[in-house]
């Protein structure tokens, strides 16, 4: 296929990218990849936006499981399996998994919680370790958080070994650990005390 030509500039270098190889999944394949060495966040987010936009594939169709890598007051330690379900549901009070990019090169991951919706399809949250205040829009939501299931109780030993590692745990709760200890968090020696409590049962 070769795109007419005209004054579009995109028009040209789509032509180019379909000549640089007798494969068009190569050809995409590679400009996306030398994209990434400076934009990988730019790469993830376009990418998924065309999933989501224009072929309508959620990449979250049938939800997913997670393992905490993080210490969220009141919800979540690191090691908690966490069930994620599709946002297709999403109602004020609901807890999501966001990603976004911060000048097209670093990709981040926050929880928040959905406050409104706004009538031009975007939706206001607040995000849980901060407190700060975001507009977002759906093809920023990665899932909707239904369930924590905590660290070694019957049903975390049933998920847990299938995806997760120990040694990353460790690594992980050890570093949540010294954050905490250099926080401003009220209750960070009662936080500190269990997350040592699990780290003890992993050695």
């Amino acid at each position: 296929m070769i795109f007419k030509k005209d004054k579009d500039r995109f028009s040209k270098i789509t032509n180019d990218i379909l000549a640089a190889s007798e494969s068009i999944s190569d050809s995409i394949f590679n400009v996306l990849t030398k994209l990434a060495e400076r934009y990988p966040g730019a790469v993830y987010w376009t990418c998924r936006k065309f999933l989501q936009e224009y072929l309508r594939f959620f990449i979250t169709d049938s939800g997913y499981v997670g393992i905490s890598d993080r210490f969220l007051q009141d919800m979540m330690y690191p090691g908690d399996v966490i069930i994620y379900t599709t946002p297709e549901k999403l109602k004020t009070g609901d807890i999501v998994q966001i990603i976004f990019t911060e000048d097209m090169k670093d990709v981040f991951i926050m929880h928040p919680k959905v406050l409104s919706f706004n009538t031009d399809g975007s939706i206001d949250v607040e995000i849980i370790s901060s407190g700060e205040k975001y507009k977002i829009w759906k093809w920023n939501i990665l899932g909707k958080l239904v369930k924590v299931i905590p660290f070694n109780s019957p049903g975390w030993k049933e998920i847990f070994p299938n995806c997760g590692d120990n040694e990353w745990l460790k690594e992980t709760i050890e570093e949540t650990i010294k954050d905490i200890k250099n926080s401003d968090l009220k209750n960070k020696e009662e936080v500190i005390e269990k997350l040592k409590t699990r780290l003890s049962k992993l050695r």
